[in-house]
């Protein structure tokens, strides 16, 4: 099978704004962004990325994603194209040209958008006396021996810029976002209704992902993952061919992808129809935490205070299960939270299930927040569309390698944490939302919890 990029090269299928043009959505993305960078000089180059092959396919590569910034900047996709700003000359257009192959394996058609990608070298050679920012995509061989003079290595404090700049949504990308949730919740309300003893985790997969093309979907937003049974303790498991059994509960995270933007939703489904006294138990408890954290996403709220007043929540939770014995502040500062919540407290999503997702341009990266590393390190805006995803889960080799380790002995109940990993498991509950001047917006409200 030969492998073809032409057909992913057109604007983004999808792309629509009820209230405004795709031409003034991007110029306000270009001028918000030119703002922040600020040049006098210096040249931009976004790339939109290059194909990866697959190892022995000879000619077949992995699906293509274009990077987010290139496709933020705009609307379109595909492998080897550029978006150059000189703050001299504005914004320049280069994209690879379709080939023959294109035009016989994927039935390509010219539409003279921009300028060749090989008149880049040439157009920087002219200004090789001015520094050159490279950020987006990765590039290949090919291009690497293109612009190899000018050694393209992303700038990494340039990189943060023009993710800042992507973080607060407008209101087109919000209305993709919301189309993607829509999807999602037709894929999960009819999965419910198929969820019960004797199906597999791959069947469930199944089904949801039919409704999900079904209804308009592009693709997934990332590969589903189902977890029965003590296999939701596994934070990105993929189906298998088990069976769910009676009193299972069923892990799915799954969201749609719509013109490159995505939701990203988690919910727990009873096989039985009903959680069982303790599923029910922890499975409050992690709502009741899910919810607290959601009322936090105001304006100014740091992401790692989030995080960690989350972790403190669920600590108190599982004091008052008889999980832990200790109270939350100790169980925190120990380190034996980071057993029950390995993970941050969610991400960015938008243009990918990570989108934007870093820190402030005046800030590094965080190591740990409560055990945890936080996907984000930044204050809130209003805008900035984030995942809530708080868990709880028994993993019993890793509890049980901490407890040979004689770690955490007087902070946790070992007994009765390896007896919830062996009968039930992990639960983790998510939702998308929009950071408003006041309350959140739940995305995903509609998606029954």
């Amino acid at each position: 099978m030969h492998t073809s990029h032409q057909s992913d090269s057109h604007p983004m299928q999808h792309e629509h704004a009820p209230d405004r043009s795709l031409e003034q959505v991007l110029g306000d993305r270009r001028d918000r962004l030119t703002k922040a960078l600020n040049f006098s000089n210096e040249i931009l180059v976004v790339f939109s990325g290059e194909p990866h092959r697959k190892p022995g396919g000879v000619d077949q590569e992995y699906r293509f994603i274009t990077h987010p910034s290139y496709q933020w900047l705009t609307a379109s996709a595909g492998p080897s194209h550029a978006l150059v700003f000189d703050p001299r000359e504005g914004w320049i257009d280069f994209r690879r040209q379709p080939t023959e192959d294109d035009f016989i394996w994927a039935g390509a058609v010219p539409d003279g958008r921009g300028r060749p990608i090989e008149e880049l070298f040439k157009w920087l050679q002219e200004r090789a006396e001015r520094p050159v920012k490279f950020v987006g995509g990765s590039f290949d061989s090919s291009l690497r021996d293109l612009f190899s003079p000018y050694a393209p290595v992303q700038d990494p404090d340039v990189e943060q810029i023009v993710l800042h700049q992507r973080r607060a949504k407008d209101s087109y990308a919000l209305a993709r976002i919301q189309a993607a949730v829509e999807i999602t919740a037709k894929g999960f309300a009819e999965m419910a209704r198929y969820i019960q003893p004797w199906v597999s985790e791959r069947d469930i997969r199944i089904q949801l992902e039919h409704v999900f093309f079904r209804s308009g979907a592009d693709d997934v937003s990332f590969p589903t993952i189902v977890g029965a049974g003590t296999s939701s303790a596994a934070l990105h498991y993929f189906p298998t061919s088990r069976q769910v059994e009676r009193g299972d509960w069923v892990l799915v995270d799954a969201g749609a992808e719509l013109g490159g933007y995505v939701a990203d939703v988690t919910r727990m489904f009873p096989a039985s129809g009903e959680f069982n006294t303790e599923q029910r138990e922890i499975y409050e408890a992690v709502r009741r935490v899910q919810e607290a954290a959601i009322s936090r996403c105001q304006p100014r709220m740091e992401w790692s205070d989030l995080h960690l007043l989350t972790a403190l929540d669920l600590a108190a939770e599982l004091k008052e299960m008889g999980v832990l014995k200790v109270g939350p502040e100790e169980a925190v500062n120990g380190g034996a939270i980071a057993l029950f919540l390995p993970h941050g407290v969610g991400h960015m999503v938008g243009l990918g299930v990570r989108d934007a997702s870093g820190w402030s341009p005046d800030r590094e990266e965080l190591v740990t927040v409560a055990g945890a590393k936080p996907r984000c390190n930044f204050k809130l805006e209003p805008g900035f569309t984030m995942t809530v995803e708080p868990g709880c889960y028994f993993i019993e080799p890793l509890l049980l390698r901490r407890q040979l380790e004689g770690r955490h002995l007087m902070e946790i109940n070992y007994d009765k944490a390896l007896d919830f990993a062996r009968r039930i498991g992990g639960v983790r509950i998510e939702d998308d939302i929009v950071v408003t001047e006041g309350a959140p917006k739940v995305l995903t409200a509609g998606i029954p919890k």
